[in-house]
């Protein structure tokens, strides 16, 4: 993936802050299990859906997150945006709210462990 090496690198400086991912949310594990139940071409519109997320929805998430947000760059907006374009499809609609459900239990969950003080961080 060509966002692999901005997000090592944000989980790097984070480590290197002292912060450590010691356990996979449940809601986390439960879209990663369903990704990989998918084929190549079923997974195409969860790869559509981040990428739109993280390009778009992560500049805003990007001011609140306690690391520099490298995997919230991209060097050619429109290139991105044209090369989604060239193989999006309406019948992706239906698997694009499935993540859209996903993603929501992540950040509800995430919200919950934040709020309980089970999730902490040295930043």
């Amino acid at each position: 993936l060509k966002r692999a090496d901005r997000i090592l690198a944000d989980i790097k400086e984070l480590e290197d802050k002292g912060n450590s991912a010691n356990y996979v949310l449940t809601s986390t594990q439960a879209y990663a299990d369903y990704l990989n139940s998918l084929s190549y071409e079923e997974v195409l519109p969860h790869v559509y859906l981040n990428y739109m997320a993280i390009m778009f929805g992560g500049q805003m998430i990007k001011k609140k997150v306690p690391s520099t947000g490298n995997m919230y760059e991209f060097d050619d907006v429109k290139e991105v945006i044209q090369s989604i374009r060239e193989v999006q499809k309406d019948e992706w609609a239906e698997e694009v709210n499935k993540g859209f459900d996903f993603n929501i239990a992540m950040f509800e969950e995430l919200e919950t462990e934040c709020t309980s003080g089970k999730l902490t961080s040295t930043v």
